[in-house]
């Protein structure tokens, strides 16, 4: 009974550190400062196909769920303007996982995680 209890802990652990099974929640978070107002993003989707938003608002953000494991997610923004910072990041399940910046205008900001 004692080996039944260790074995269904040890595999309950296991599925919450997979995803359970259902795959991954990931989000894309993208912000702007210094007079960067918006952004054209490039991102790969639930599917790992490429997704094109142009001239978005800032702050900007994009979830999807279900993603498997061993996918590579990336997210590039290019500043819209002649100035100011945008920060770039990836979150999955809710947690921190990659982020950059990209100062100046019209300059881009990537980042890029596997899960």
């Amino acid at each position: 009974m004692r080996t039944a209890i260790i074995i269904l802990a040890a595999a309950l652990a296991l599925a919450a550190c997979s995803g359970g099974g259902s795959g991954y929640d990931v989000t894309y978070q993208v912000g702007g400062s210094g007079g960067a107002q918006t952004a054209s993003m490039t991102f790969f989707n639930a599917n790992g196909d490429t997704t094109q938003q142009g001239d978005q608002p800032l702050p900007w953000s994009f979830s999807m769920a279900g993603v498997g494991s061993v996918a590579y997610v990336d997210i590039s923004a290019q500043n819209g303007q002649g100035s100011g910072t945008v920060d770039c990041s990836i979150s999955v399940d809710g947690q921190h996982v990659a982020s950059n910046t990209a100062v100046g205008g019209y300059q881009i900001c990537d980042v890029h995680a596997t899960v």
